[in-house]
């Protein structure tokens, strides 16, 4: 039942995630098995007169032959405690009939489709989000709804907003943002990021410095974003008045000439 050709992708970010930091080396090689083992593509058969059919990231199989896959060192107890976790942390569902068990890896697509794929596991309008925007559209775009607080707060999803003002988003950059999405920060708050990131040289970096630093931060919603702005410009004009006053001597101030204006004394 298992398509065993092709191959899967791993995303260095799946180290910084519970489900794979905190797993017994056993859960890790589980985890890896699994994922080789899913269906890449529509997986239809008949048995006893009956249709059956698997999507991608879905397969038929039993706790020994999940067994077999992975190798040497792991045993039927450690598969059924993996799967069990596995499903606490919502990376798949186990659906046990009387001879076999149906898995499915949840979020598939996310994870392992084609990147021109990807939009349309993402969005309902894949025509739409995947034409290519160009740069000077995009900043107008943004500039003329920047100050429009209802299409930040309430427009598209926020994977549609980064496509219609960066750019195709890509499955990496859709999973960063899901995971933060997943702990709780607001979707407005992502999308205000998004639209602060328009001019800057990178703005995927940008984007993704600012969630992090905002998470250290244990800064989640919009409006705890906004307040961190205006502090921010707070201190850096003070900053800026304190590097640009003249210096002071004997409670006098000691004004600061340009060399142009001191020269100009000397002209006749």
């Amino acid at each position: 039942m298992v398509n065993i050709k092709g191959w899967i992708k791993l995303y260095r970010e799946l180290l910084k995630k519970a489900i794979w930091s905190q797993s017994t080396p056993e859960q890790k090689t589980i985890l890896i098995t699994l994922l080789m083992m899913a269906n890449h593509d529509v997986k239809e058969w008949e048995w006893k007169g009956k249709k059956y059919i698997c999507e991608p990231g879905e397969f038929i199989t039993s706790l020994e032959s999940i067994r077999e896959n992975a190798g040497k060192g792991i045993s039927i107890q450690n598969i059924r405690t993996a799967l069990v976790r596995f499903e606490k942390y919502d990376f798949l569902t186990s659906e046990v009939t009387n001879k076999n068990r149906r898995i499915t890896i949840k979020n598939w697509a996310l994870y392992q489709s084609k990147d021109e794929q990807l939009t349309s596991k993402l969005t309902s309008n894949q025509q739409a989000t995947n034409k290519q925007l160009t740069t000077n559209k995009n900043v107008k775009n943004v500039k003329n709804n920047k100050n429009n607080k209802q299409v930040v707060e309430e427009g598209a999803n926020v994977f549609n907003f980064f496509q219609e003002n960066i750019g195709l988003i890509t499955p990496f950059q859709a999973e960063l943002i899901q995971s933060y999405l997943d702990d709780g920060v607001e979707e407005k708050f992502v999308k205000e990021i998004i639209v602060d990131s328009i001019g800057k040289d990178n703005p995927w970096s940008w984007i993704r410095k600012v969630l992090e630093s905002s998470a250290k931060k244990n800064i989640k919603t919009l409006e705890q974003y906004k307040a961190t702005k205006v502090e921010h410009k707070r201190k850096a004009e003070t900053k800026y008045k304190s590097n640009n006053a003249p210096p002071q001597t004997k409670n006098h101030e000691q004004r600061k000439y340009s060399d142009d204006y001191l020269n100009s004394l000397y002209e006749n």
